[in-house]
């Protein structure tokens, strides 16, 4: 069968120049849709739980929250581990499932089980839309005449709701900007001299805030839908409820404070460059959707927004970081290494072969093979991504055409075969390597079988490697049996005579008294050899190894970690030192840092952290010789100057494939478990001491679990019983006079705003 279709080729040589002509045109046009991904997903299925109760410390949400969620998903089928953290009014669950369960089955699991999970009053727990490599797009909202409130008020509800509508976005997390309330600043004087409680004010206001309605009247021929209208249409309406009536005289809370807009107590608050107060939107991509589509989804829509006025007038989205450019890279990467192979095979073919005609078969092939396996790529549906890409070997691929066309050469040039015709000598030529040929790539694919049987991180990460190869090299062969045969009928001639090329007469001149010696003593040969072999495994184990190939992001990721008793002013004025001394460097082109994390919660990290991104200028920029490792210590040692704050340096998705895998934000980890924290803590630091003196251990640190200072406000029991006041009374004071104590919510049309009740701020 191998033998006839060589035949056919040369036989029906223009129809495979078509068709050759077909595969180039139509490969190009699959490569414009083929879906590039940065990374293969190694994290397996994996649904994120959070949970908020503004004020409470992480030891209350640990008590109240987090156990009982811990008790109420565990047990789920497929989960292998689950990993959880309490912080300050916090708490956030990552479920890991079995690799080859169904992500969205797993999705549904843990939703069934929070139904029935009983939890504090008004703590409700929701899903994060976090994973490793789904934040695709991070944008600023920028209008030159509003405030950070108006911005941050159009970011949470217009374009969250806007990017929602495009398919493949699960979610935009708003960070950054005050949070827009309505507050209600009492004054304990006040409230002592009128005899009125806080529980009193809050209970009117929950009581003075609604719409009814009673059903419909008929009026003739005509019937009417009976509304009774009582919501809050603002801070007036808030002022003017009536708490409480002596002897025919109302009493307002406008009379018992102070009723104000203003913004929520702030968790976390976003720098760019010398702008300290940003609003910005991390778009994120759902699990399996492939990138480079949804993100053109993404940029139609931002194109949408910007000019069709959806925003206020003089209100845009600038975006600052783009997964597509990233891609871009990738993408070039391949297209550079595909020219450079092509030259340097073209180079080899001439210098060995000495024909111009048979170098460019050869060469052509290598790109053929590729666009066939890019459109049959994009027929499966399947994504390519720097491993699968990259790891593909050109002269393997190229390997079988030139074992083709050099024998088809050497046939067209042999004396004996100017007896026959040339579509003969083709004919007799293929046949001669049709075979080895399809057995020796057979053997190559079947090497890569035992990839396709990997489970977990590995098959997430090797098995699409092992399929683009797979499908090069079939591509290959099919070519070599085909195209080859067929092109050489077209463009290679017969020769007079075969001359070996200068640069074989030189290698054969060497090679040959190297042959004769080896023959004459084949024991020390061998010898040689196995100690050659023997030299090679005795070095494996001082290789260095990576599991993941290092990305160039083109960017920095800068983690500064600050005591955990910090306040959230001063850590604030650190992030704007850090962010200016980083925007100083004439490499850097932008640096954004987030402190603390969103209002949703889904940064599970507390205010004494700050993440940086430094995007970076292109190398073509930098100075001549300075690499990143130089620029990275320059930093470092800047950095310094501002002491207690420890420093991080990686990459953003690298961080986060990291952080996917083993749960922490670093390269590695060390885990230490036990009941006791203070002797937890104590060993994690005398672990942090002995790894110092490992040699090529950087960016060393210890995630702080205790240390952060409380202010504890003890009831009396016997006094509160004196005076007839529960305990509950007590900490319902404490709560909402101190903290702050939402009690209902202003709608302005798809807006809602809380209503904040708390003591007078002095």
């Amino acid at each position: 069968m191998i033998a006839k279709l060589t035949e056919f080729s040369v036989r029906d040589r223009g129809l495979i120049a078509a068709a050759a002509a077909v595969l180039l045109f139509g490969g190009l046009d699959a490569f414009r849709y083929l879906n590039v991904e940065v990374y293969p997903d190694p994290s397996p299925p994996t649904i994120e739980v959070i949970a908020q109760n503004p004020g409470w410390s992480a030891e209350e949400m640990e008590r109240q929250v987090t156990i009982p969620l811990e008790t109420q998903l565990s047990g789920m089928r497929g989960l292998e581990t689950a990993r959880s953290i309490s912080l300050f009014g916090l708490t956030d669950i990552k479920c890991y499932f079995e690799f080859g369960t169904d992500y969205y089955a797993d999705r549904q699991e843990v939703l069934n089980r929070l139904q029935s999970v009983e939890l504090p009053p008004g703590v409700r727990p929701e899903l994060s839309p976090w994973s490793a490599l789904g934040e695709i797009y991070r944008y600023q909202v920028i209008g030159k005449d509003y405030t950070p409130m108006e911005l941050k008020e159009a970011q949470d509800w217009i374009l969250v709701r806007q990017f929602k509508q495009v398919p493949g976005i699960l979610d935009v997390v708003s960070f950054g900007g005050p949070t827009k309330e309505f507050h209600i600043d009492l004054d304990p004087n006040k409230l002592i001299a009128f005899g009125v409680s806080v529980s009193d004010v809050m209970n009117a206001l929950a009581k003075s805030n609604s719409n009814v309605g009673a059903n419909y009247l008929n009026a003739g021929e005509q019937s009417y839908n009976i509304r009774g209208i009582g919501l809050f249409r603002g801070a007036a309406d808030i002022g003017n409820v009536m708490v409480m009536e002596r002897k025919g005289t109302p009493l307002y809370v406008s009379q018992l404070g102070e009723v104000s807009i203003g913004n929520k107590v702030r968790l976390g608050k976003v720098g760019k460059d010398d702008d300290p107060d940003i609003v910005k939107g991390i778009v994120y991509m759902r699990r399996g959707e492939q990138t480079l589509p949804t993100l053109e989804r993404v940029h139609n829509k931002i194109e949408e927004i910007n000019s069709s006025g959806i925003l206020p007038r003089g209100m845009h989205i600038v975006p600052y970081y783009d997964r597509t450019e990233l891609i871009h890279i990738t993408t070039g990467t391949v297209e550079h290494t595909l020219i450079t192979g092509m030259a340097l095979i073209g180079f080899i073919m001439i210098a060995f072969l000495g024909d111009l005609r048979a170098a460019l078969v050869v060469t052509l092939s290598v790109p053929l093979s590729l666009l066939l396996t890019f459109i049959v790529m994009v027929f499966r549906g399947d994504s390519a991504n720097l491993i699968s890409m990259g790891a593909i070997d050109f002269g393997i691929i190229v390997d079988a055409s030139v074992i083709m066309v050099e024998n088809i050469h050497r046939h067209l040039a042999h004396k004996e075969g100017r007896l026959k015709s040339a579509r003969e000598n083709l004919v007799a030529a293929a046949r001669e390597v049709a075979a080895p040929i399809f057995f020796s790539t057979a053997v190559i694919i079947v090497a890569f079988l035992p990839l396709f049987t990997m489970q977990g991180v590995e098959g997430r990460i090797f098995t699409p490697m092992a399929v683009t190869y797979a499908l090069a090299l079939t591509a290959a062969l099919f070519l070599s049996l085909t195209y080859a045969p067929a092109l050489s009928s077209l463009l290679l001639k017969r020769k007079s005579d075969h001359h070996a090329t200068f640069l074989v007469r030189l290698l054969n001149r060497a090679y040959h008294p190297v042959l004769q010696r080896c023959l004459a003593r084949p024991g020390l040969t061998v010898a040689i050899g196995a100690l050659a072999f023997a030299a090679t495994l005795a070095a494996v184990p001082f290789m260095g190894g990576e599991f993941m190939p290092t990305l160039e992001e083109g960017s920095l990721w800068v983690r500064a970690a600050m005591p955990n008793n910090i306040s959230f002013d001063y850590a604030n004025e650190i992030a704007d030192k850090v962010r200016g001394i980083l925007r100083k460097y004439p490499e850097v082109e932008t640096v954004v840092s987030q402190l603390g994390r969103p209002d949703d919660g889904t940064d599970a990290v507390s205010w004494f952290n700050c993440d940086l991104f430094v995007k970076l200028k292109p190398r073509e920029e930098w100075p001549r010789g300075l690499t990143k490792q130089d620029l990275v210590k320059q930093m470092e040692s800047d950095l310094r100057q501002i002491p207690g704050v420890n420093y991080n340096f990686s990459q953003y998705i690298q961080d986060n494939v990291n952080e996917a895998m083993s749960g922490v934000k670093g390269q590695n980890s060390v885990k230490v478990f036990g009941n006791d924290l203070e002797q937890l803590q104590t060993t994690a630091d005398e672990i942090k001491e002995v790894m110092k003196s490992v040699p090529g251990v950087t960016d060393l640190g210890v995630y702080a679990m205790l240390g952060q200072p409380n202010l504890l406000i003890r009831i009396d029991r016997q006094r509160a019983a004196r005076y007839g006041v529960l305990p509950d009374d007590v900490n319902g004071i404490v709560q909402a006079a101190i903290g702050g104590q939402a009690v209902t919510q202003v709608l302005d049309g798809e807006r809602r705003f809380d209503v904040v009740v708390r003591f007078l701020p002095k």
